[in-house]
């Protein structure tokens, strides 16, 4: 059994049985401000999850479900969200609104309709990520990479980048 505690208050936030097990859902947690730096969060479910302001640098989030997440806030610096789920939510958009994804590798990540404005995308890897109705406004992008498979779509001005 391992705690997630707060990253400032040491609060204990959640208690999980089996940190191997994948199969464990997160979704609606509230884990806002939690400390999961360098966490393994694969394949979890962390639909409609409180995650605001939450510490995730280097977690690893492949195939994680974000969708209706709220990372508001967060930092994911250097995390790795290869394949992640995190746009096209049923009753709500991811919204990742002023969260720190400098080095973040989001290969293959489904973005469409996430909030990602005013959020830092310095060096963050897209290759083949899904941007289609994205909230791009004043995201910082310097250095992101994209390839011919990221799908941008058509972006309306105030939903661009800055």
């Amino acid at each position: 059994m391992i705690e997630i505690k707060h990253r400032k208050t040491g609060e204990v936030l959640r208690l999980v049985e089996t940190p191997g097990r994948h199969d464990q859902h997160l979704s609606g947690a509230a884990l806002s401000g939690a400390a999961l730096a360098g966490a393994d969060l694969r394949r979890r479910n962390l639909c409609c999850a409180e995650l605001s302001g939450a510490d995730l640098t280097g977690a690893d989030l492949r195939f994680a479900d974000l969708r209706g997440a709220n990372l508001e806030g967060a930092n994911l610096e250097g995390a790795n969200l290869c394949g992640a789920r995190i746009g096209e939510a049923i009753l709500r958009e991811a919204r990742l609104a002023r969260a720190l994804l400098n080095g973040a590798d989001l290969t293959e990540a489904d973005l469409r309709r996430a909030d990602l404005s005013n959020a830092s995308l310095i060096d963050a890897k897209l290759l083949g990520a899904d941007l289609r109705d994205c909230i791009l406004a004043g995201a910082k992008m310097l250095g992101a990479r994209s390839d011919e498979a990221t799908r941008w779509g058509d972006v309306p001005e105030e939903r661009q980048p800055a």
